[in-house]
C-alpha cells in the first residue's frame, strides 16, 4: 500500500515536470536521446537486420521515439508499435500514422488488422516511463503492460530483445518504489547519459 502511494506521488511529480517542458526542448531531447541510443546499438553490434525496433506513440510530453525510429529505418530497419489485446501488449508492424486512440487506456494504437509480430522478431524494445533508477527499474502509468510482457517473455525461455528505458535526465532518480511484479530494464538512456543496469 505504501509502495502504491509512493508510486502515485512520483507519477504526479514527473507528469508536472514533463508538462513544463517546451516544444523546443522536447524536440532537442528527442534528437540527443536518439543519437545516444543509436550509438549504444552500434557499440553493442545490434544491427537493424537483427529484427524490429519496438517503440511507442508518445503522449503527455513523453520522450518521443520518432527520431530514433527514423534513424533505425534509415539504416534499413523496421519498426513496430504496441497494441493492447486482452490485457497484454502485442507489437504490430505498422506506421505511426495508422495509430489512433483506442484500447482500454485510450492511447494511440495500431489498427486491429495490423500484422502482429512474435516477440522473437523484436531486436530492441524501447520502453517509456515516468521515472527510472540506475538499477533498471521504472514507474510507468500503473497498468503493468510492459511488466507483464517482459515477465512472460523471460519466463518462457525464449530470446529476449535488448530492453531500453528512455526518458529525460530529470526522470532518473536514486531509487524508484518497487513491487514484486516489476521487471528491470537492461539499460536506461537519457539525452545525456547511458545507464547499464544488468
Amino acid at each position: 500500500m505504501k509502495e502504491s502511494i509512493a508510486k502515485n506521488k512520483l507519477r504526479q511529480k514527473m507528469k508536472r515536470a514533463r508538462f513544463a517542458l517546451s516544444d523546443a526542448k522536447i524536440v532537442g531531447f528527442a534528437s540527443a536521446g536518439a543519437e545516444r541510443v543509436m550509438a549504444y546499438l552500434r557499440e553493442a553490434c545490434i544491427d537493424p537486420a537483427d529484427g524490429y525496433l519496438a517503440a511507442y506513440c508518445a503522449i503527455q510530453n513523453e520522450w518521443t521515439p520518432d527520431v530514433l525510429m527514423a534513424a533505425w529505418e534509415d539504416r534499413g530497419g523496421r519498426c513496430c508499435l504496441p497494441r493492447t489485446d486482452d490485457n497484454r501488449l502485442v507489437f504490430c508492424a505498422t506506421d505511426k500514422a495508422a495509430c489512433r486512440p483506442r484500447g482500454p487506456l485510450g492511447l494511440p494504437e495500431p489498427p486491429a488488422d495490423a500484422l502482429s509480430l512474435s516477440p522473437d522478431e523484436i531486436a530492441v524494445l524501447i520502453v517509456p516511463g515516468l521515472a527510472f533508477d540506475d538499477s533498471g527499474y521504472r514507474v510507468g502509468f500503473g497498468a503493468g503492460f510492459y511488466d507483464r510482457f517482459l515477465s512472460n517473455l523471460r519466463r518462457s525461455g525464449r530470446p529476449s530483445p535488448l530492453v531500453i528505458g528512455v526518458g529525460y535526465d530529470f526522470q532518473v532518480i536514486a531509487s524508484v518504489p518497487r513491487s514484486d511484479h516489476d521487471e528491470p530494464l537492461d539499460l536506461v538512456i537519457t539525452p545525456r547519459k547511458t545507464y547499464r543496469c544488468i
